[in-house]
């Protein structure tokens, strides 16, 4: 087939046949140095509906707390301390009352049990990927038509089951534009309490046609001969390390990231990055949790000394063994920090990593293995107290800045490595010739704060509605927005600040009184932590990109119709919605939209629901 110059070629099979398309690597290991399976789902084992977000009643132009206009209030420093103190007067008033439209867990991520269940809502295509963990496989949605990939991983141990079932559980709670989005997990047979069940388990997430980062490297230095450009490993990098930092705020630390797991969205050389493979990740408070003692042998000049003296009677007067609480080791060893390998470490292992990738995104040279290498090499030369050389041969094309960056990455100690903040924040990334996928202000338009304030006035049950309908649309089909969210996300953490909104206001020259920008806040701020992820920024300005018709109206009508009957009620929604909309919302909503009696508590059918969804919102106060 003939490639278009500069076009990357499909990754070829590793020596295990393992296809990077959207997998990870076959060699991760766990704390008993056994291949176990990295990427997988897992099955959450309840679902607890907490509203999150705070109730934030509108507030008039007539309010004494209205305290900012379109017309007077210019400074953004001025609008958001107006803005924080009007949110406090805003939950004071009353009438109509704006706050998150929240999506219970169980609905937002569906799983259904049944052995042949993913068959009557798939089709099944090629193979993509492949190792020991099991395989995976391109699927068509026979509704939506979506493509998709579906991780299909045979369960056989209760560890494979443990770490399938953290997985899913995080990827349900982890939303920033560069982590692997799940769908729907499918398991043939349920878990029973006591007694982990066999039977393979299905992951549907996001298809990424990119291929992966290790199949990039190999291009550029094997057959293209040639390195890759600073500014496009900063552009990667950066959205590598947004991720990263991310996790590491929510107190998760992935444990095995390497290029195999970190895949493009398309073939293209501005591809966006995907963080993929969380089998192994976990909270680093519950990994040390379960750190074990064990008996180990004494290191050290203590170690040295204690082999140098005599015995006494039989016994060694300075042990030979000492008793230490260890960490389970997990990842792949190429990619493993010092302490990693140690057994006592935190999330900056995460960034040796990262180190790693990094240097062979310079130069195609990973510091700690040349072909020949086995693995007590890789070992010892990591383990190595010694600071990581960077050969002049190697390194003469690349900048001292960005040697610098590799240095302070690759600290063997963990106290003098960067972390994920600092390493964004690194004079590297600050050169304005680079590009830089966040804060590309040339990417706003005042059409992105004319849409946040038409999805803030819309009801809580249509909010919910265009969040479930989003979910469903490809990459592809939300690219244009996913390039506006990157353009306010000014710090490149993923989330969007009330000061981001405001900055990206005054760049386009649009005005917002404080009230307003509080209201588009509640409206979206899901967590309650005055921050606007990813998942929620999306459906906000996804009715002006997309048409959805009838048949996409129909399956999220499904989702809301818990009994089937052909009607949505109340308790239907407040079930969807985590109990987030009150009896007095759900009929002031539904009323508009039924001719039923008015005594009565209104029920929605599927017409008088697509009624509703095609309302406009009412103008703005």
């Amino acid at each position: 087939m003939q490639r278009k110059p500069g076009e990357i070629p499909p990754p070829p099979p590793t020596s295990e046949g393992y296809s990077s398309a959207q997998s990870s690597h076959s060699h991760s290991i766990s704390s008993d140095q056994a291949t176990v399976p990295s990427p997988g789902g897992r099955t959450p084992s309840s679902v607890v509906c907490t509203p999150h977000g705070a109730q934030a009643p509108l507030a008039s132009s007539e309010s004494p707390c209205f305290v900012a206009s379109r017309s007077n209030e210019r400074d953004p420093a001025k609008v958001l301390e107006a803005a924080e103190a009007d949110t406090e007067c805003v939950r004071q008033a009353t009438g109509l009352r704006v706050s998150a439209a929240n999506i219970a867990s169980e609905v937002m991520f569906p799983t259904y049990v049944g052995r042949l269940a993913i068959f009557d809502d798939y089709e099944f295509f090629g193979i993509i990927g492949s190792g020991s963990f099991g395989k995976v496989i391109v699927v068509r949605h026979r509704n939506t038509k979506q493509l998709r990939a579906c991780k299909v991983v045979a369960v056989e141990t209760a560890l494979q089951r443990e770490l399938m079932d953290t997985e899913i559980r995080l990827l349900k709670s982890l939303n920033h534009p560069n982590i692997m989005k799940m769908h729907e997990v499918y398991f043939e047979q349920a878990n029973e309490k006591g007694k982990i069940t066999n039977g393979n388990i299905y992951l549907v997430t996001e298809l990424c046609e990119g291929g992966d980062l290790f199949s990039r490297i190999l291009h550029h230095y094997e057959r293209l001969k040639q390195p890759m450009t600073e500014s496009h490993v900063a552009y990667m990098m950066q959205q590598i390390l947004s991720a990263t930092k991310y996790c590491h705020d929510k107190g998760i630390i992935h444990r095995d990231i390497k290029p195999e797991n970190i895949l493009f969205v398309d073939r293209s050389s501005s591809s966006p990055l995907k963080i993929i493979d969380f089998g192994l990740a976990n909270f680093t408070e519950k990994i040390r949790e379960q750190a074990k003692e064990v008996k180990v042998a004494r290191s050290g000049a203590m170690g040295r000394l204690a082999r140098m003296l005599p015995s006494l009677n039989g016994k060694h007067l300075i042990p030979w063994h000492e008793r230490k609480r260890v960490m389970q080791k997990a990842g792949t060893l190429h990619y493993m920090a010092p302490e990693m390998i140690e057994g006592s470490y935190d999330q900056k292992a995460d960034l040796f990593s990262i180190g790693i990738i990094l240097c062979q995104l310079f130069t195609g040279w990973h510091p700690f293995y040349v072909p020949g290498d086995d693995e007590a090499s890789v070992r010892a030369k990591i383990s190595n107290q010694e600071p990581v050389q960077f050969h002049s041969e190697i390194w003469a094309v690349v900048s001292e800045e960005a040697c610098d960056l590799c240095r302070k990455l690759l600290e063997k100690s963990p106290k003098n490595r960067l972390g994920a903040a600092q390493a964004l924040a690194h004079p590297w990334f600050r050169d304005p010739s680079k590009p830089s996928p966040f804060g590309n202000v040339e990417g706003l338009s005042v059409s992105i704060f004319d849409g946040l304030m038409q999805y803030q006035a819309y009801n809580k049950l249509k909010r919910a509605v265009l969040q479930l309908l989003t979910r469903e649309l490809s990459e592809f089909q939300i690219q244009e927005l996913r390039g506006k969210f990157m353009a306010l996300d000014a710090q490149g953490d993923g989330l969007l600040s009330p000061e981001e909104l405001i900055e990206g206001m005054r760049h386009v020259g649009y005005e917002m009184s404080a009230s307003e920008l509080s209201q588009i806040m509640a409206a979206l701020d899901g967590s309650g932590n005055q921050r606007i992820g990813y998942k929620e920024f999306i459906p906000a300005l996804i009715e002006r990109r997309v048409k959805f018709d009838r048949q996409q109206l129909f399956q999220c009508f499904k989702k809301f119709d818990k009994q089937g009957l052909g009607r949505i009620t109340y308790e239907d929604v407040k079930s969807v919605m985590c109990n987030a909309i009150t009896e007095s919302e759900w009929q002031e909503i539904a009323v508009a939209g039924t001719k039923s009696d008015p005594n009565q508590m209104p029920e929605l059918t599927f017409d008088e629901f697509v009624a509703l969804m095609e309302q406009t919102a009412p103008e703005s106060q």
